[in-house]
C-alpha cells in the first residue's frame, strides 16, 4: 500500500504537522485512561472532533483526514497509558490549530520565481542558525 499525499501539500509539510500535532497534544489531562468512562468518552469527543477541524487544513480526502486524526490520537493515547508522566506543550495546540483550521498548512505560490542571490541564501542559513538556536520545545510553563 503507497501513501497518496495530495498535491496540495507535500509529504514533508504533512507529516511536520501530524507530528506537531501529536506532541502537542501529549499528556493532555482531558484524555488521561484513568479518568472515569463518562468523561473520557465525553472528552475523546470533543478532542476528536478539534484534531478533525484543525487536520482539515491539510486539505486531504474525509477518509485521509479521518485516518490521520485517528492515528495521532491512538498514538497519544496509547503513550500516555503507558507513559503516564509523558508531556507535550498544551500551547502548540492552539498554534496548531489555528495554522490548520485559519490560516492552511499549504504555502500559496510565490509571485516572483527566481534563484535566490548569495546575499538572501547566506541570510536564509543565518535566519535557520538563529532559530535552531533560539527554539524552545516548551517556551512558557507556570508551575
Amino acid at each position: 500500500m503507497v501513501l497518496q499525499v495530495s498535491k496540495s501539500i507535500g509529504s514533508s509539510r504533512l507529516f511536520f504537522f501530524i507530528g506537531f500535532m501529536f506532541y502537542a497534544g501529549l499528556g493532555n489531562e482531558y484524555i488521561n485512561p484513568n479518568l472515569p468512562w463518562n468523561e473520557l468518552a465525553r472528552n475523546v469527543i470533543f478532542y476528536l472532533i478539534l484534531l478533525y477541524v484543525a487536520f482539515m487544513g491539510l486539505k486531504l480526502e474525509i477518509k485521509d483526514t479521518i485516518m490521520y486524526v485517528l492515528l495521532v490520537f491512538a498514538g497519544q493515547f496509547l503513550l500516555v497509558m503507558y507513559k503516564p508522566d509523558i508531556e507535550g506543550y498544551p500551547g502548540w495546540f492552539l498554534f496548531g490549530f489555528i495554522v490548520g483550521r485559519i490560516v492552511g498548512v499549504p504555502h500559496p505560490p510565490c509571485e516572483i520565481e527566481e534563484p535566490l542571490d548569495a546575499k538572501r541564501i547566506a541570510l536564509g542559513w543565518l535566519a535557520l542558525v538563529v532559530f535552531i538556536l533560539c527554539f524552545s520545545p516548551a517556551p512558557l510553563v507556570m508551575k
